[in-house]
């Protein structure tokens, strides 16, 4: 599944997640993250990307903002919530197959369901 997020990263203030960002045309195949995009919550990984930050590793630092935004938290019964009502309802082509096609839930419920 593609995934996306939107963040501010400051050499002071460190990484921010942007909550009800407006993504632009190219990423129409990603879903973004519930937790970023609804909660603005990094979790831990805003903690170890200022670690990373301070040890001027930011390849590293990258790294985290990327891992939050791929990151679901399935214990999380109100972020589970909004993913599972936008995937749902959702048309957009964002889960990739194995040979890089792009197909919406809808879709690859209907493949699933044609294999049983």
């Amino acid at each position: 599944m593609r995934m996306c997020a939107a963040f501010t990263v400051d050499m002071r203030t460190g990484l921010t997640a942007l909550k009800s960002y407006l993504f632009p045309q190219e990423s129409q195949t990603y879903l973004p993250n519930p937790h970023i995009q609804y909660y603005g919550c990094t979790g831990a990984y805003a903690v170890r990307f200022h670690e990373y930050m301070k040890n001027k590793d930011y390849a590293g630092a990258i790294e985290q903002a990327s891992v939050s935004a791929r990151n679901l938290n399935f214990y999380d019964s109100t972020v589970m919530s909004k993913f599972g009502a936008e995937l749902s309802y959702s048309s957009l082509k964002c889960i990739e197959k194995p040979d890089k096609t792009l197909i919406s839930p809808l879709e690859a419920i209907e493949e699933l369901e044609a294999k049983k």
